[in-house]
Formats: structure tokens, C-alpha cells, sequence
């Protein structure tokens, strides 16, 4: 996973991958725990390193998290978040560790719960059905409203921008009714 998010200006935010870049240190604790003597005052020291280790990986990824969606939520008006079930895509082997890193649900959360914090509702933080084919249809069309066929377009400032940019126009509820004169 190259990129945490995608903004529709373009701005790209990049993955800090906190397990990767840690990665060596925690076999390396892991290690020297496994050298030591059992019941040895060296194999309890080594023993609390190695469970120092995952408690400071997950510290760094929430307090980037929450640096991530402080600023989002205060530099933009609508936060339109896809709703992915993080849950079956971790089954896939392949990719568990990249999006177990990333931390998808952690940061729904936060927008979420920030949102109500800074008082926003309703449009700034919509959700996009899980189901919709963002990736297939071109941002022109979505903001339309509908698209007629579903076929992979190709975009000038590539696919994951046009995908960025598609959502706005589907994730905004529709204005609520006003009779006329009420205004």
C-alpha cells in the first residue's frame, strides 16, 4: 500500500508503515528472548522488550492517525469515506500485514467520532456503499448522477484521482425538501 489516502486536490498522503519500519527491531528483541536462560533476570528484561515493541508500533500508527484526521477534518468541508469491510479483506494473506498497518477501521472511527467533536454532520462526513463501482466509473459521470455502462475509463491524472474525485459527487446526500417560501 503505497498511499494512505487520496484527496480529491490530488494531494496524495503517503503510508508511514509502522510495522514494516519496525519490523527489525521486534525479531531482533524476539531473538534475544529466545537465547536467554529461562528463569533468568536477562530473560525478563528481554521478555518486557519484546512486549515494549508492538505497544510502541501502535502508539506511532494512532498518533498518526490522529494527526491524519485532525487535519482532515479541519482543512475540508466534506469527508466522503468508502465503506470497506476491513474485516474480509485482512482474510486475504497477501495483503493482511499492508492493511492491518494501514489502520482502515481505526481511522473511520476517528473521522467519525472527530466530526461530531467539531460539530459537523450529515454531508461532512459521508459514507459510500461498499458496493458502488467507484473504480469503474469516470468522475465526470458520477457527478451526473448516473452511468449508463459500467467499463474502465482512463483518466489524465490517473485512476486513483478520478476514483477521488467520482466520490464527491456520489457520496453528498441529497438537500433535504424545503416547501416554497421557507427558505
Amino acid at each position: 500500500m503505497k498511499d494512505v489516502a487520496v484527496l480529491s486536490s490530488g494531494e496524495k498522503i503517503a503510508n508511514p508503515q509502522h510495522l514494516r519500519r519496525s519490523a527489525r527491531r521486534l525479531t531482533h528483541a524476539q531473538r534475544n528472548l529466545a537465547r536467554t536462560q529461562k528463569g533468568s533476570k536477562n530473560r525478563e528484561q528481554a521478555r518486557l522488550q519484546v512486549a515494549r515493541e508492538p505497544a510502541r508500533i501502535a502508539d506511532q500508527r494512532l498518533a498518526g492517525l490522529h494527526q491524519l484526521t485532525t487535519r482532515l477534518m479541519r482543512e475540508n468541508q466534506v469527508l466522503c469515506v468508502e465503506s470497506l469491510t476491513v474485516k474480509h479483506l485482512v482474510r486475504n494473506h497477501t495483503l493482511a500485514k499492508a492493511i492491518s498497518d494501514v489502520g482502515w477501521g481505526e481511522r473511520v472511527r476517528q473521522v467519525e467520532y472527530k466530526a461530531n467533536w467539531y460539530g459537523r454532520t450529515g454531508r461532512t462526513r459521508a459514507k459510500i456503499d461498499r458496493w458502488y463501482p467507484s473504480a469503474n466509473v469516470p468522475n465526470a459521470v458520477t457527478t451526473a448522477g448516473r452511468c449508463s455502462t459500467l467499463c474502465h475509463w482512463t483518466c489524465a491524472s490517473g485512476p486513483v484521482l478520478n476514483v477521488a474525485s467520482g466520490m464527491i459527487g456520489m457520496s453528498t446526500p441529497p438537500r433535504p425538501f424545503l416547501p416554497w417560501g421557507s427558505r
